[in-house]
């Protein structure tokens, strides 16, 4: 077919900007950018005059603007309407950064936890001291002492759903968090509960329903297998504590690495991490 000067086919024109036919289609159908022309066999025909048109709308749906915006700006272009345009445009690009970067944190935050619990399974039960940097957790308190999975994983829930409203972005840990002042009672779980970890600077925790901030220091610490509600290994590295000088500073950090899922049908329990704040105890 014999094409007539400065005239062309949806197909070209499609090929020129590396687009489908389709799409052209579809900016025909919503008013977006029509063929300059259709002829009495119904044949559409593009301009070459329209190309830096297309050309425009092609970048701008590349950097993210919606078509309804792009329609609303081709109709009424002027400089000062694209600089506004792709200064908004550069807003939301930024606010996605954030929000991928806070997504990036928390994904590797995930891989060190598994790096780390693969790296140290065979140290179980080996109590040691570490530094943890300030950490901001949502704590959930259990409302029993009789503790089971079914509570556990309830409780835990409740705060991980607490923490996505408010940051926007799973929780990179999580746990149990056991109160200093009931581990030497009869009921060693009072006041305990389920927790979920998130960067400080995602929001300010403190106003957050059950925001918790646990401070940086020295931790006695333990890996061990079982459920973070389990009070032996506790134990064990209290007396750990009490035997090499320190004082217990703070609640106990039960924090879970690696759950039963990753376990053959055999396993019923955790592969976990006791973090309990100590300090040296004075002369």
């Amino acid at each position: 077919m014999l094409i007539p000067e400065n005239r062309i086919l949806v197909s070209k024109m499609a090929e020129i900007h590396k687009i489908s036919r389709q799409t052209l289609i579809l900016y025909d159908k919503i008013g977006l950018f029509h063929p300059a022309l259709v002829d009495e066999n119904g044949y559409r025909y593009y301009t070459y005059t329209q190309v830096p048109y297309l050309r425009e709308i092609c970048f701008l749906k590349s950097v993210g603007v919606k078509l309804e915006e792009i329609k609303e700006h081709i109709e009424t272009r002027s400089p000062q309407s694209a600089i506004e345009l792709l200064k908004k445009q550069d807003e939301e690009l930024s606010r996605k950064i954030k929000e991928l970067q806070k997504m990036r944190q928390s994904v590797l935050g995930r891989v060190t936890q598994f790096e780390d619990a693969r790296k140290h399974e065979a140290d179980v039960y080996r109590p040691y001291i570490d530094t943890f940097p300030r950490r901001a957790v949502i704590f959930s308190p259990w409302e029993t002492t009789n503790l089971t999975r079914k509570v556990l994983h309830l409780r835990l829930m409740k705060a991980w759903t607490t923490g996505e409203e408010y940051a926007s972005i799973p929780p990179s840990s999580w746990g149990a968090l056991i109160s200093k002042d009931a581990l030497n009672t009869d009921e060693p779980l009072a006041g305990a509960g389920a927790y979920v970890d998130f960067e400080c600077d995602e929001v300010d925790i403190r106003n957050v329903p059950g925001g918790l901030v646990l401070e940086a220091g020295e931790y006695a610490c333990m890996y061990k297998c079982g459920m973070p509600y389990e009070i032996e290994h506790i134990r064990h590295l209290q007396q750990w504590i009490a035997d090499n000088g320190y004082e217990i500073t703070g609640d106990v950090v039960d924090a879970c690495l690696m759950d039963t899922t990753f376990y053959d049908t055999d396993m019923v329990a955790d592969f976990c991490h006791i973090q309990i704040p100590v300090r040296k105890c004075k002369d």
